[in-house]
């Protein structure tokens, strides 16, 4: 009888472990491979003080302090590379990017907008990619082809970009605490574009002269 009590403890022990661990995955520090992560932080809130933007989304998973969606359509000072330039979401090939590439949505060039990135996403493979949407309240999986044509976060040109290094090993939480409370529209537009004249990894279906 004992036995059977000590057993259903453990299990509910391990049960009770197993739902703290999802319910408190964005601040813990596995996985930490990057694109398992990724799909380990599907659902997570985009609203609210623990809410991830679209950014803080893609520094958290890869262990980084929090880079805006400016920065990382400006290169983030050499933190990411250059993959490809696109004049829409439509040229994307995605049969020639990989799991854990960014695309970096242009934005309308009109006001508001400036044109400068505007949103950002990352690809599974086989066609998925994840973002947070705080307009739908939650990470979640999309189709590029599944998008409404008038989203103004997906129009205009897009890069494809690659982290240009491996996600760290040993993760800090200054780092992943630092990707909460972050805001959508609050970014910073003077940014050098370190991609200006940087060689691209794929040069097929790609845009010329971005601004």
């Amino acid at each position: 009888m004992k036995s059977c009590r000590l057993g259903f403890a453990v299990a509910a022990i391990l049960v009770a472990a197993g739902f703290l661990s999802y319910e408190l995955r964005a601040f813990l520090p596995y996985p930490n491979n990057y694109v398992t992560r990724l799909q380990y932080l599907d659902g997570w809130m985009s609203r609210g003080y623990y809410g991830f933007n679209c950014a803080a989304l893609l520094s958290n998973a890869h262990g980084e302090r929090y880079l805006t969606e400016r920065e990382m359509w400006a290169g983030a000072r050499g933190k990411l590379a250059l993959v490809a330039e696109y004049v829409d979401r439509h040229h994307v090939a995605e049969s020639e990017i990989e799991p854990g590439d960014i695309a970096v949505f242009q934005g309308p060039t009109t006001r508001p907008y400036i044109g400068r990135g505007l949103h950002v996403a990352a690809y599974l493979g086989n066609g998925v990619w994840i973002d947070a949407d705080a307009r739908r309240g939650f990470v979640s999986k999309f189709r590029l082809a599944d998008r409404p044509e008038s989203d103004p976060w997906f129009l205009g040109k897009v890069r494809i970009i690659r982290w240009s290094h491996e996600a760290s090993g040993s993760w800090h939480l200054t780092a992943v605490a630092d990707t909460f409370f972050t805001s959508n529209y609050v970014n910073d537009y003077r940014l050098t574009d370190d991609f200006a004249n940087q060689r691209m990894l794929i040069a097929q279906n790609v845009a010329t002269a971005l601004p």
